[in-house]
């Protein structure tokens, strides 16, 4: 009886070891300010809304582990150069990401415009065997495509450079 009661803890414990160790090893989203002045808004978005947060200086960053949203299956971080944009109608670029245990699918959108236009955009992995993203001028390119790497990587968004 001793052996079963230690088993069945062990066996208690074992997922929650097991899911924080998955997330011990999974990589950051991560948002990189290079623009002298100005504004950047974003919110972090699945099924409940982050709030909103500024990155005003410049190199200013924002980072948040990948996380997996079991209603919406990913997670969309919006930016404005407009307070409280998302909810007037304001031009958004959307940073979005779907986690998927060792692969992470990135993408870059605009939503009503270009939000932060005559600006290099880019989306860079840590791992540089994964494709990077490039927006120059801000403008969406007319072939891009998700793309996929090691979950294990960093995803930067980086606004005014490359």
């Amino acid at each position: 009886m001793h052996f079963s009661m230690r088993a069945a803890a062990v066996a208690a414990l074992l997922p929650l070891s097991l899911a924080g160790h998955a997330v011990a090893r999974a990589g950051n989203a991560v948002v990189r300010n290079n623009c002298g002045g100005g504004h950047v808004y974003l919110w972090s978005v699945g099924s409940e809304m982050g709030a909103q947060k500024d990155l005003f200086l410049q190199d200013q960053t924002y980072s948040e582990p990948y996380r997996f949203d079991k209603k919406t299956g990913g997670i969309a971080i919006k930016l404005t150069p407009v307070e409280s944009g998302i909810f007037k109608g304001a031009a958004q670029l959307n940073f979005a990401y779907t986690f998927e245990g060792d692969r992470i699918w990135y993408d870059l959108s605009s939503v009503f415009g270009n939000a932060f236009p005559e600006t290099n955009i880019t989306l860079a992995p840590s791992d540089p065997s994964c494709p990077t993203i490039v927006w120059p001028n801000g403008v969406h390119p007319v072939d891009a495509t998700p793309h996929a790497c090691s979950s294990k990587a960093d995803i930067v968004l980086t606004l005014c450079g490359y």
